[in-house]
């Protein structure tokens, strides 16, 4: 008998302070295979990282820190430096995503973001196949 290994799905954290926004992310990411986490603050955020293969975050988050704070404290710790972050939002402007990505986003996208292309996102910056 032949052991095949079995890939545990990846474990995505969204982080988006509009919850219609965060559950359609999380239940198109979850129905493509990804075990989900979500969160509004970066805060948390920020607390659950470490357990995540991906972030999916917006830049406008609730409290007093934002999307751009979140990248910086996932980049800035050893244990987190490594994960994919992937930006969806509002900010469409060249400067707010050129921003976005010399903070540490692999990838932006504007919202709205249709679902398939973020799943693609996602499989792309952890390597799950389909």
């Amino acid at each position: 008998m032949v052991d095949i290994p079995v890939r545990r799905a990846a474990r995505v954290l969204v982080v988006e302070s509009h919850v219609d926004t965060r559950n359609l992310h999380a239940e198109y990411l979850q129905a493509c295979g990804f075990r989900v986490e979500t969160c509004c603050h970066v805060e948390d955020a920020a607390n659950l990282a470490a357990d995540a293969d991906a972030i999916v975050t917006g830049l406008c988050i609730d409290g007093w820190m934002d999307g751009f704070d979140l990248i910086a404290r996932v980049r800035a710790a050893k244990q987190t430096a490594r994960i994919p972050i992937i930006v969806v939002t509002a900010h469409v402007h060249t400067v707010d995503q050129a921003r976005a990505a010399a903070f540490g986003a692999d990838m932006v996208f504007a919202k709205p973001c249709p679902p398939d292309k973020l799943a693609a996102a996602v499989r792309q910056a952890t390597q799950t196949p389909k």
